[in-house]
């Protein structure tokens, strides 16, 4: 893997859930958070339930041969970011990387 030149891209619809899904799973496996809740599966669950006034941002970092080395989700609610997911679940969220 090769990691020289990284390219972040920003998803702001959540149709990405479907979009990168086999990729995310993958990066899901290698990564040492290893968190049900970092699935794109119980993410998207999440979001069409909880998502009326919220924006979405899904950062994926690529390496230069375009493999996905790293993964965050966000969500927007009155002008603060959070990590996508329910407060209570705080303790089990966190960034997708290698």
């Amino acid at each position: 893997m090769g990691t020289d030149c990284v390219k972040v891209d920003v998803y702001s619809d959540p149709s990405v859930f479907e979009l990168i899904h086999s990729e995310w799973m993958s990066l899901l496996a290698k990564s040492t958070s290893r968190s049900f809740f970092l699935t794109p599966q119980w993410q998207k669950v999440w979001w069409d339930h909880f998502s009326e006034n919220r924006h979405i941002w899904v950062f994926v970092v690529r390496s230069d041969n375009n493999e996905i080395v790293g993964l965050c989700t966000l969500t927007e609610i009155d002008g603060y970011a959070e990590f996508l997911g329910g407060r209570d679940l705080c303790d089990h969220l966190d960034i997708l990387s290698l």
